[in-house]
């Protein structure tokens, strides 16, 4: 509600940043552009990050209930390790076989097809 006494006008932004009122390209029109709408361009990058954070912090409580202190020492080094080459066999997956289907409902189908069987 209180949206124009927290966030600059555009106007405001571009002289700030020493843009002219002209140009309508550059990398001081886009930066002008994010102070000007700051609130919302917070708003998503906390929400990223948010969705990232809380997804580890879940699973680290998990293999904390599930694991036991004396199988830590054994066990968390290989969390760790497939965490990093999840993402990667992911990509491959979606390179080789989602993204060579014919139409999207048999890319979608095929990717919850391997999210089920994993």
């Amino acid at each position: 509600p209180n949206r124009n006494s927290i966030q600059p006008s555009l106007s405001a932004a571009r002289s700030f940043l020493g843009a002219s009122s002209s140009s309508t390209s550059g990398a001081s029109v886009i930066f002008a552009k994010l102070i000007a709408n700051w609130t919302s361009a917070l708003f998503y990058v906390v929400a990223e990050v948010y969705s990232s954070v809380s997804v580890g912090i879940l699973f680290w409580q998990y293999a904390n209930d599930v694991v036991s202190v004396t199988q830590a020492k054994r066990f968390y080094p290989l969390f760790a390790q497939m965490s990093g080459l999840a993402p990667i066999v992911a990509g491959q997956y979606v390179v080789r076989y989602a993204s060579r289907a014919k139409d999207f409902g048999e890319s979608l189908h095929r990717l919850t097809w391997m999210v089920t069987f994993s």
